[in-house]
């Protein structure tokens, strides 16, 4: 059992804002530097540690209690009426499963950050070394919160990092409530919620008349708080609808484009093979009567080529288009000066016919508008 006659009660000077500028570092990483750091002499100094390292692992801000367990338990429920709040301990566990899950995913969360901010004194900790756990203890003590240790002690340390939602009936301390480290965003919303929400109703049961309209209105708090909240995970989720539908699209796009490539280069081929059906044979080396052709191509690429003296002209357009490079994008010239396009001579004209010599080279060039 907890007695505060005994105690001044603090005003929450102390319980910073998340606004309030603190020195920003940078962000999720040195996932092994310690919450707790050795040597600080004050809980303050302690505690402004706490925040920095905090952040710097996972990456968003996360304001604490500035105090000890003992004056952040007086913050929670020694203040008048409307004031008091429940305590939220945030037990950290470094080498479990959720270890850096929880902190920068769920409890760093814009809607349970909102929350734990407005309605509950948020107070840290860590137990990842034996050395602090007993800290705990001793803190726990101090702020008269023995049994608390002991039941957070039995607590499955698997299940670390917590949010243990801490009340004070009637001067007994006690837990109403446990987030472990693989609740979801959702559940821990649910979780702090229902638990305000017993806080209100068992504060507004007290014979203080203060109380006569204090439940409905932090009823209505709180609604407005889980609408707000509500409001925006909807948002979020449309803005993460949209993002996906356009990235659909552009996969779909990418995807289309990809096939008409693939389909047109099909064709292209095919293409190639047909025209290169319809060409005459090479004749040999040993045959009188031809004409050897030096084809230089785009890319640098040459090919030689001979074609019988009596062959008709058009057939080096064939060719050029059996190698890929089709007449209605790219210009043939031979190598005369100023040189001519193929296109200007008669196509069914044979080389014989139009006096070309016996060695000719022809150039194939892109065409260009």
């Amino acid at each position: 059992m907890s007695d505060y006659s005994d105690y001044e009660f603090n005003n929450d000077s102390d319980y910073c804002d998340f606004e309030e500028e603190m020195d920003c570092l940078p962000g999720p990483v040195d996932s092994g530097l310690p919450l707790i750091m050795e040597g600080l002499d004050s809980m303050r100094d302690i505690v402004e540690n706490y925040e920095a390292v905090f952040e710097r692992r996972f990456g968003k801000p996360m304001r604490f209690f500035r105090g000890s367990l003992r004056e952040a338990n007086n913050v929670a429920f020694k203040a008048a009426g409307i004031n008091k709040k429940p305590l939220a301990l945030y037990i950290h566990k470094d080498g479990n499963k959720c270890s850096n899950d929880f902190p920068s995913k769920v409890l760093t969360n814009k809607a349970v950050a909102d929350i734990v901010k407005s309605q509950f004194v948020l107070w840290g900790w860590d137990i990842s070394s034996v050395l602090h756990k007993a800290q705990l203890e001793e803190l726990m003590a101090e702020a008269s919160m023995r049994r608390i240790f002991r039941e957070i002690e039995e607590m499955n340390e698997s299940e670390f990092p917590k949010l243990v939602i801490v009340t004070a009936p009637k001067w007994v301390h006690r837990i109403d409530a446990v987030v472990n480290g693989d609740y979801s965003v959702d559940s821990t919303k649910t979780v702090l919620l229902n638990s305000l929400e017993a806080f209100v109703d068992e504060r507004s049961a007290s014979p203080n008349p203060v109380f006569t309209s204090e439940r409905d209105y932090l009823l209505q708090e709180q609604q407005k708080e889980y609408e707000r909240a509500l409001a925006e995970d909807r948002a979020k989720e449309e803005e993460k609808r949209k993002k996906e539908e356009e990235e659909r699209k552009r996969i779909e796009e990418e995807e289309r484009l990809e096939r008409e490539r693939v389909e047109e280069e099909r064709r292209k081929v095919e293409e190639a093979e047909r025209k290169r059906q319809t060409l005459p044979e090479e004749p040999s080396l040993s045959e009188s009567n031809v004409i050897a052709l030096r084809l230089r191509l785009p890319g640098g690429d040459q090919l030689n080529r001979r074609f019988r003296y009596t062959e008709k002209i058009g057939f080096v357009s064939v060719l050029v288009e059996s190698l890929g490079f089709p007449i209605s994008t790219f210009d043939v010239f031979n190598s005369d000066r100023p040189r001519k396009n193929l296109a200007v001579f008669d196509q069914e004209a044979s080389f014989e016919a139009l006096k070309w010599p016996k060695r000719e080279i022809i150039i194939v060039e892109e065409k260009f508008d």
